[in-house]
């Protein structure tokens, strides 16, 4: 079978193109780095039989960055036809690159991507003398709304596999090739000067840092919105409904009281507990997308910089800290693209950064207690996250970090499509962890604190939960967390975090018992104790299972930490 290489620089939309081909769902954004690691799907059949592998961005062949190596080595072990896919607004540098692959012994065919924003600057694109001076084929193409994929992939799929190299080029040498050949085929369009006057401002760390700090805000802020706030009710009463009906259904059936306790307050009462917060949750995931697609993030990671050099980190560090707000196993493989040196000290790091699945745990305790500022008090968790990530990494600090380039990719407006397909894809994981893990957890819970050792029902104090768990309840007093629902909703929280809504609706704990101190201290413990199974075997498969046990080690112990102080701050002064 054929082999299709989708080759070029970063944020050329490979993967974008990679999407539409292969009818796969790879996460896309406007900047670089989104792809660390090389992916492979069989090519739709309507475009023929062909294997299909999106290699990371890079600049070059000779790279010696993680994921750039990656790239190169899959070209150097592997026989197939690359495609270039290079930006048609910056042909210069991707014809750079396009002298190094021509080199390796492949036949190379270049995608001029994103033709259709090309035109619309008004930029004007010589094709055929683009393909004199180049001697190979080039095709105009629109990765995002399919313009010329047709064409590109007929002739890809028939090409044959093998090409006479090019000749060898320095560095220099290929950036005058990319700008002659620019000059000669290509009359540019309107300039960036827009974009250039915006990022003067947005990128100088006085201005840029208090504009992520108060965009970040505003994120969360708008999570609460009414709209969210309204299905959240709704979905709340739904399940209510359900499980009143289902419990009033089996009783009518002579059920006993364990079966449906099992089913009405343990499975579903768990799940409902979980999928209230399904509204909230996706508007962040929304809003954060939009930001990514816009090219908010590059600009935000250039502006913190030179704040984050002094944690021994760089801009590009900043990047997997954000995408760790939705989920924290891609927070971990995008830190696969920075130097060896920054890689574990960032995934270290991002463990403290509030998830996707924290948000509703935080938001199920403090509206209770906080009532209507319950906003702010969200938004002052997830900055305490940020800060105690970056004072983590002064612990693992080796020096001041290297130079390093950041991309300004151009702005960009949100498309439907891409926010539809991401956001969905986020949903459906939030429903599949609560339709699986989450119901898991919640029956075991409801069996083990309604049942003693001799299998009778009976009360918490009596159940084998309480006899369990009630071993950790002492060690977790001093932070206010003694009460064994709590600790047991803690443990199921190691596999998911959504669990810990689940169990403590299943075990029947009253939020509003909690009092302020106690509310912070669950809901600072929460979010910075051990991350997730799915974190850990991520870690752990990319960075041995050493280096996995101490994370698990470190978060349990900051996490102790604040909350102790926390704890005794609020108990002391709240």
């Amino acid at each position: 079978m054929n082999r299709l290489i989708l080759a070029g620089n970063p944020n050329c939309g490979k993967t974008t193109l990679y999407n539409r081909i292969c009818a796969e769902s790879e996460p896309v954004g406007n900047r670089a780095g989104v792809t660390v690691v090389v992916k492979q799907a069989k090519l739709r059949k309507k475009y023929g039989k062909a294997t299909v592998a999106d290699l990371p961005g890079m600049y070059s062949l000779e790279s010696t960055a993680a994921d750039e190596s990656n790239a190169a080595r899959y070209i150097a072990e592997n026989s197939g036809v690359i495609i270039n896919i290079i930006d048609a607004a910056d042909i210069a540098r991707g014809l750079m690159l396009f002298c190094e692959l021509r080199h390796t012994g492949h036949n190379v065919i270049i995608a001029l991507n994103m033709i259709d924003e090309a035109n619309k600057r008004g930029t004007v694109i010589d094709i055929a003398k683009l393909e004199k001076i180049t001697h190979t084929r080039v095709f105009p193409v629109s990765a995002a709304n399919g313009y010329g994929i047709n064409e590109l992939l007929h002739y890809a799929v028939g090409c044959n596999q093998t090409a006479k190299p090019g000749d060898i080029l320095t560095p220099d040498e290929r950036m005058k090739f990319g700008k002659d050949a620019a000059d000669n085929a290509v009359k540019p369009g309107k300039s960036r000067l827009i974009d250039d006057r915006i990022d003067r401002i947005i990128c100088r760390p006085s201005i840029g840092i208090p504009l992520y700090i108060a965009t970040m805000t505003v994120v969360i802020l708008l999570s609460f919105s009414t709209v969210g706030g309204i299905l959240s009710d709704g979905l709340t009463e739904l399940f209510d409904y359900l499980s009143d009906a289902l419990k009033a259904t089996l009783l009518s059936h002579g059920c006993n009281n364990i079966t449906v306790g099992l089913l009405c307050d343990g499975a579903l009462g768990g799940i409902g507990a979980v999928c209230s917060f399904l509204p909230q949750s996706a508007i962040m995931y929304i809003l954060l997308e939009m930001l990514d697609d816009i090219g908010y993030l590059s600009r935000a990671a250039f502006a913190v910089d030179g704040f984050m050099r002094n944690f021994g980190l760089d801009g590009k560090s900043f990047i997997p800290l954000i995408l760790g707000m939705g989920c924290t196993v891609p927070a971990v493989i995008t830190a696969d693209a920075l130097p060896p040196r920054e890689r574990k000290k960032v995934v270290a790091a991002s463990m403290f950064i509030p998830c996707g699945a924290r948000f509703p745990v935080m938001l199920f305790v403090l509206k209770t207690v906080c009532g209507r500022y319950t906003p702010i008090a969200v938004s002052a968790l997830y900055f305490l996250g940020f800060a105690t990530a970056f004072l983590s990494s002064i612990f693992s600090k080796s020096g001041r970090a290297g130079p390093t380039v950041t991309e300004l990719t151009r702005y960009r407006a949100p498309t439907a499509r891409n926010l539809f397909r991401i956001t969905s894809a986020k949903i459906v994981d939030f429903v599949s962890r609560s339709g699986s893990v989450v119901v898991l957890c919640s029956i075991v819970i409801y069996i083990l604190s309604h049942l003693n050792i001799c299998m009778q029902y009976c009360e918490i104090d009596d159940s084998i939960l309480f006899a369990a768990v009630g071993k950790i309840a002492p060690v977790m007093r001093p932070v206010g967390l003694g009460d064994v629902r709590v600790c047991s909703a803690l443990v199921c929280g190691m596999l998911a975090k959504e669990t810990i809504i689940s169990a403590l609706t299943v075990t029947g704990f009253d939020i509003s018992s909690l009092g302020l101190a106690r509310a912070v201290s669950l809901c600072v413990f929460s979010m910075l104790y051990c991350p997730c199974a799915a974190t850990f075997s991520t870690v752990a498969s990319r960075h041995g299972s050493g280096f996995a046990v101490k994370i698990l080690i470190t978060c349990m112990t900051v996490a102790y930490a604040v909350s102790l102080i926390f704890y005794t701050g609020f108990s002391v002064f709240g």
